[in-house]
Order: C-alpha cells, then sequence, then structure tokens
C-alpha cells in the first residue's frame, strides 16, 4: 500500500518552533518578573533602592520584549503575544498583591486573562488542524486515486502550529471515465511543498465527499 504523504511534518519547522517556544517562555519570565519589579518600585518610598527596583525592572523588561521579538520571527504571533500579555498580568498581580493596590490587580488581571485566551485560542485551533491531519492521512490511505491540476494557490500566511494552510483551486479529474471538475479547498502543505500553478498532483478522494481530497506529496506530482 502506499504511503501517505508526510502533513507540513518538516524537521526545520519543528526546530524552529520549539526554539520560539522556549524563547516565549524566556519572554514570559522576564516580563513578568519586570512588570513586578516596575509596579513595586512605583510604591515604595523614595530611595536608592526604589531605583534599583526600578531600574532593574525596566531592563528585564526590555529583555523580555527583545527576546519576544525574536520569537516573533520564529513562531507564532499568537503565542508571543499571548505570552507577553500573560506576563504582564502576572506582573501587575504579584505588585498588586505586595502593595495592595487595587487597581494593578484588576489591570494586571485583565491582561492575565487576556493572554490566556489567546493561548488557549491557538491551542484549541492546533487541535482541531491535527485532528484535520489525521483525518486526511486516513483518506490517503482510503481514498479513490485521482489527479488534479492546480489552477490557484492563496497561502497569505494562515498557520497553525507547524503547518501552513492554504486556499487552493484545483480541477479534479476522478478517473475510470468520470467528469471532471473544479474545487476549491483549504490544504495543509510547508514552504518546500507549495504547490503552483500547472501542476499536476496525485490525490485521494473521499467516495463520499468529491470535494473532500488529500494532495499527493510532491515527489509524486508531475508537472504538465
Amino acid at each position: 500500500m502506499e504511503e501517505a504523504p508526510a502533513v507540513a511534518e518538516e524537521g526545520s519547522g519543528l526546530h524552529r518552533d520549539r526554539v520560539a517556544a522556549l524563547l516565549d517562555l524566556v519572554a514570559l519570565i522576564c516580563c513578568a518578573f519586570g512588570t513586578e519589579l516596575v509596579l513595586v518600585s512605583g510604591h515604595c518610598p523614595a530611595g536608592e533602592t526604589c531605583l534599583v527596583s526600578g531600574a532593574a525592572g525596566a531592563g528585564l523588561f526590555g529583555v523580555g520584549f527583545a527576546v519576544a521579538a525574536g520569537a516573533l520571527v520564529l513562531g507564532s504571533a499568537v503565542r508571543t503575544l499571548g505570552s507577553l500579555g500573560l506576563a504582564i498580568g502576572i506582573g501587575g498581580l504579584a505588585a498588586g498583591a505586595r502593595g495592595g493596590d487595587w487597581v494593578a490587580l484588576v489591570i494586571g488581571g485583565e491582561f492575565a486573562a487576556t493572554g490566556a485566551l489567546l493561548l488557549a485560542a491557538r491551542r484549541w485551533t492546533i487541535r482541531r488542524w491535527r485532528r484535520r491531519e489525521r483525518e486526511d492521512r486516513r483518506l490517503w490511505l482510503t481514498g479513490r486515486p485521482g489527479l488534479v491540476v492546480v489552477l490557484d494557490v492563496d497561502d497569505a500566511g494562515r498557520r497553525a502550529g507547524r503547518s501552513r494552510w492554504g486556499t487552493l483551486v484545483l480541477r479534479v479529474d476522478p478517473g475510470d471515465g468520470a467528469e471532471r471538475y473544479t474545487v476549491e479547498v483549504d490544504l495543509p502543505f510547508g514552504p518546500a511543498e507549495r504547490p503552483r500553478p500547472g501542476q499536476v498532483h496525485a490525490v485521494r478522494i473521499d467516495p463520499g465527499d468529491p470535494r473532500r481530497l488529500v494532495l499527493g506529496p510532491r515527489e509524486t506530482a508531475t508537472d504538465g
């Protein structure tokens, strides 16, 4: 039986995502402590200790943002923004608890809740697409073989975890003398596998839904 295509399983993409996740964690820790120190220094009596605390907090906050910028380049913008929101929220909550500042507690809670919601939404989206990827692998093993010609590709930066998803317009030839038809589908692929208009790819078609299909790997495609 022919091997199922590896849907968006790229070693380099996995490595970049892991590095970005580590950077997000470092940014979260730095920004959380930085926020706490800056806010606490604003409530203590004027003196050298307050200046040192405020300067250290500002420095940690700056380091956190610089690290977050690196994570933003390598990984997910939603995860980075969620981590920053959670970090500022945690720092605000900690400072508010230490100084009895209800304003810091409320604002910190809002930031923390917003960051947590962003991270939860990203996790839900990834789980949804991973379920779709498992279904695609099963369809590749059980679906009806066919060919498609790529007519158009729109991959405007949509990502879910390590996967890049694009909207493809395909002309499908199901074989066995069946009539050809055109379909628009959302499919995953990596940068090295990006389909291009004019290419011919092998596909597997869901016998129960002709508009549901899985695109074959690049090595099974022949340009025509």
